[in-house]
C-alpha cells in the first residue's frame, strides 16, 4: 500500500474511556504516528471540505468521535478499525478530490471499507474515482430528498454532481438508487433521465 499519511492530519482528542469501549480497539492516527494497515477492516476518515455546499463550513463536525469511541463493540465484530484522521482540504477543491480518490483507491485495494464523514455530496464523485481503479461495475445507493443531477457543463457542487459522474469514461456505474426522494424537489427532466437509465427512485412516502 502507498503511504497514505501524507494526506492526513492526526486526530486530536483526549477522553476517558471504559476498558471495553470501542475507542480502545480503534487504531488511531494520533501524535504517536500513522497506524500500520495490515488487516482488512474499516477506516474512518474525516473530510471537512464544504466549499461546494450550500451551507459552507460548520465547526465541530469531527465531534462524532467522542460518542463513537464511547460505544461498545458487538460480540461478532472481529475486523480491524482504523481512524486515519482528517484529510486536510487542498489549496483547490480539485486537490481535495484527488487526495480522497487516492485514499479510497488504496483502501479498497487492501480490503478496507472507507467510512467518510463530513464534506458535501460532491465528494461522492471523488469516492467513485477511487473505486474506478478496480475496473469493475459499481452500484451506488444514496439517501436524499433530491436527485442531484445538475448540468454537465456546470461546475460540480453538492446538489449537482450526478451528470458529471455519468460522463466519466469508461463509466463503471451499473446502477444508482436514491432513497427518500421528495417529489416537489425533483424536476420532470431528472425523473425521465433516471427512467431512461433504469436507475431506481424510492420516494419518501414509499
Amino acid at each position: 500500500m502507498k503511504d497514505l499519511s501524507i494526506y492526513f492530519s492526526p486526530v486530536s482528542y483526549a477522553q476517558e474511556m471504559a476498558e471495553e469501549a470501542l475507542g480502545k480497539q480503534i487504531l488511531v492516527h494520533d501524535e504517536n504516528g500513522f497506524p500500520e494497515i495490515t488487516e482488512k477492516g474499516v477506516a474512518i476518515l474525516y473530510v471537512p471540505e464544504f466549499r461546494r455546499t450550500v451551507h459552507g463550513a460548520l465547526e465541530g463536525r469531527d465531534s462524532f468521535r467522542k460518542p463513537l469511541y464511547d460505544m461498545f463493540p458487538g460480540n461478532s465484530w472481529n475486523e480491524s478499525i482504523y481512524d486515519l484522521g482528517t484529510i486536510v482540504p487542498g489549496e483547490s477543491i480539485q486537490d481535495t478530490y484527488f487526495a480522497l480518490s487516492q485514499v479510497v483507491s488504496e483502501l479498497v485495494k487492501s480490503r478496507i471499507v472507507p467510512i467518510i464523514v463530513g464534506g458535501g455530496q460532491d465528494l461522492t464523485l471523488a469516492c467513485y474515482k477511487g473505486f474506478e481503479t478496480l475496473e469493475q461495475m459499481i452500484n451506488m445507493c444514496m439517501i436524499d430528498s433530491k436527485l442531484d443531477v445538475g448540468e454537465p457543463e456546470d461546475e460540480i457542487h453538492a446538489e449537482g454532481f450526478i451528470s458529471q459522474l455519468l460522463m466519466q469514461r469508461p463509466c463503471y456505474l451499473f446502477n444508482l438508487a436514491t432513497v427518500g426522494v421528495q417529489r416537489p424537489f425533483v424536476s420532470r427532466r431528472e425523473i425521465d433521465l433516471f427512467d431512461q437509465l433504469y436507475f431506481d427512485i424510492c420516494r419518501l412516502g414509499e
